[in-house]
């Protein structure tokens, strides 16, 4: 990798195939493809996509019970505004017992960011977390 920094631009080569230039103001060129330097992207959360959901739409919201990867998946793929993590199902497909109060927080927890992160800018997830824990 190469790197030059004159006092106006900071070019980055990689083994010739990848030339990125940023000029002081913030302005980038890609392979002399000028880039724009602000991305507006804003991570939302689960709650306030809920949230306006609710708030936007009269119409009533279905959320499938999922409980592990592959029925959030098909629930996502489905097309579903929301999802609902079942305390019942998660134990079951986790511990392999039934919904006996055997599952700690943490069973809980790492399932609900496991669904929730199979696609963050997805549908929202809302996680029964059981006795609450607390």
């Amino acid at each position: 990798m190469k790197v030059d920094t004159p006092d106006s631009a900071s070019t980055i080569s990689m083994t010739n195939t990848i030339t990125i230039t940023v000029e002081q103001d913030g302005i980038y060129e890609v392979n002399g493809a000028r880039q724009d330097p602000v991305i507006n992207l804003q991570m939302v959360t689960g709650s306030s996509k809920l949230r306006k959901q609710l708030r936007d739409s009269d119409e009533l919201i279905i959320c499938p019970g999922v409980y592990d990867g592959l029925s959030a998946r098909i629930a996502i793929n489905m097309g579903f505004k929301a999802m609902y993590m079942t305390g019942a199902g998660t134990t079951a497909s986790r511990l392999g017992h039934a919904d006996l109060g055997l599952a700690h927080l943490y069973d809980m927890r790492t399932n609900a960011e496991m669904i929730a992160n199979l696609d963050p800018y997805g549908p929202p997830l809302i996680a029964d977390m059981d006795h609450g824990y607390g």
